[in-house]
C-alpha cells in the first residue's frame, strides 16, 4: 500500500515538474526567438559589411596570371540593405551605386554602406 502511494506521489511530482518546465521552456523559447530575430534584423548591415570586407580582403590577397605576367586587383564595394536603405529595387541599386562611388573616390579598396554616408555630401560622378 505504501509503495503504491509513493509511486502516485512520484508520478504527481514528475507531472508538476514537467508542466512547470514546459511553461518555463515556452516562455524562455519565445523570449530567445524574439531576441534572436531582433539581433538578426539589427545586425544585417554589420553582417553584410563583414561579408563584403572578407571578400574584398580575399580578392586582394590573390595573384592572377595574364599573358603580361602576374597581377593583383582590389575591390570597392557599395552596400544598401533592404528595407532600411530603400523599399524598392531602384532605390536600393541607386544607394548601393552611390556608396560604391563614394568608396572609389575616397581611397578605393573598401566597402561602404549607404547608412554610413549619412551627413556626407556625395559628389556627382562625371
Amino acid at each position: 500500500m505504501r509503495s503504491r502511494i509513493f509511486f502516485k506521489l512520484v508520478a504527481a511530482f514528475v507531472l508538476v515538474i514537467a508542466a512547470a518546465t514546459a511553461t518555463i521552456d515556452i516562455a524562455v523559447r519565445r523570449s530567445w526567438e524574439a531576441s534572436l530575430r531582433d539581433e538578426i534584423e539589427l545586425s544585417l548591415r554589420q553582417k553584410t559589411l563583414m561579408f563584403a570586407e572578407r571578400i574584398r580582403s580575399e580578392v586582394q590577397k590573390q595573384q592572377f596570371q595574364s599573358n603580361k605576367g602576374p597581377f593583383q586587383c582590389t575591390l570597392s564595394l557599395g552596400i544598401a540593405v533592404y528595407p532600411d536603405d530603400g523599399k524598392d529595387a531602384k532605390t536600393l541599386i541607386d544607394h548601393a551605386d552611390q556608396s560604391l562611388y563614394h568608396a572609389k573616390h575616397n581611397g578605393r579598396n573598401r566597402a561602404v554602406a549607404w547608412a554610413d554616408l549619412a551627413g556626407v555630401r556625395l559628389k556627382a560622378v562625371k
